[in-house]
């Protein structure tokens, strides 16, 4: 989740870089991948792949068939949308930014990274309540999502008048993985990106008002965020070949970024819960991995990663969310966010550590 002006520099930065540490009881793993090249999917499928060779698997999920195969159906995609009277296609949008060396400073001091542990069961408790306020299937995610759309937008009152939009709107951005969508289906082993990012906008009227007095149980939450869980899934279920083709093409038509769905919204939320990191197994000597933890480094305001689930038998939702300080401590002081969450424990990878 880069911020724009990153990902359009001309500055040249590795696919992926990793560096290992080696201790007496294990080892750490830091791995660097560009999100310009690969998606977290892709991240989940080399993982995978590595896992295979460190505990002798014949079979490794990742091959240079499966890349050069899906390549090739990706571009005929975009021809099959040149049809007469397109416009040319041309060349991506080139942002004119000053070329840097790359390590521009995006994640300063005024940030704060959390991570929150929140109730699997309190989510289920939700999505059980929505399901019977009203037909129409909405999953976990799409309630989490909401939750996250809902509280965040709350917390952040002074980034809300942003973009031309009025004052009360709040715009999400949500990533989705579209593999499984496009036809033919792209292998969920293919490394580079294959993601779609779908941008809502409403009021924090239409977000909900906060529950009265009276109404202060899971019940009133439910009512609250269901019609914004039903917007999402219906946002989704209209995600198919033919939308996805026309998604794409019009990255090959835009003269600029303001023409793409490339823009920094209020609250973006994507999510690797289903990639199998804990389940993986690197060998006799290594075993499994013990703890997964992403930096985020480059991850503007906003940013919500719903991270993978750990193990069976624990059904929290693990989220790190990158907020303003005053923002953060807003949204951990959100009464509905504070029933929803477990625990929470702060990052402090960018903090200064003093000797004394």
């Amino acid at each position: 989740m880069a911020p724009v002006h990153i990902a359009a520099s001309p500055t040249d930065h590795p696919v992926m870089r990793s560096q290992i540490n080696v201790l007496d009881d294990g080892i750490i793993v830091a791995l660097f991948f560009n999100h310009m090249v690969i998606d977290g999917t892709g991240i989940g499928a080399l993982l995978e792949s590595l896992a295979a060779c460190c505990n002798g698997t014949t079979c490794i999920p990742c091959n240079i068939e499966c890349e050069q195969n899906t390549r090739e159906n990706l571009l005929l995609t975009l021809e099959r949308n040149k049809m007469p009277g397109h416009p040319e296609i041309r060349s991506p949008p080139i942002l004119e930014v000053p070329t840097g060396t790359g390590h521009e400073e995006v994640h300063d001091s005024l940030l704060l990274d959390y991570k929150f542990f929140i109730s699997g069961t309190k989510i289920k408790l939700l999505r059980e309540h929505i399901q019977n306020l009203g037909s129409g299937f909405v999953s976990e995610d799409d309630i989490l999502t909401a939750i996250l759309w809902t509280c965040l937008g709350r917390s952040r009152p002074h980034r809300l008048s942003q973009g031309g939009l009025p004052a009360s709107v709040c715009k999400l951005q949500r990533v989705v993985n579209v593999r499984h969508k496009l036809r033919p289906h792209v292998s969920p082993y293919y490394l580079g990106n294959c993601f779609i990012m779908l941008n809502e906008a409403l009021t924090t009227v239409e977000l909900g008002q906060e529950a009265s007095d009276s109404e202060t149980g899971e019940q009133a939450f439910a009512r609250q965020i269901a019609p914004v869980a039903r917007l999402l899934r219906s946002r989704l279920d209209k995600v198919d070949d033919l939308f996805i083709r026309d998604y794409l093409s019009h990255y090959e038509t835009a003269s600029d970024w303001a023409n793409t769905s490339v823009h920094e919204p209020d609250v973006a939320v994507t999510s690797i819960r289903r990639l199998n990191i804990y389940g993986e197994y690197f060998g006799p000597i290594l075993g499994k991995v013990e703890d997964f933890e992403m930096l985020p480094y480059m991850n503007p305001e906003g940013v919500c990663t719903i991270m993978p689930h750990r193990r069976a038998g624990d059904d929290a939702w693990e989220v790190g969310v990158t907020l303003g300080r005053e923002d953060m401590e807003r949204l951990r002081k959100n009464v509905k966010w504070r029933w929803l969450v477990d625990r929470e424990s702060p990052l402090q990878v960018f903090e200064g550590h003093h000797v004394v």
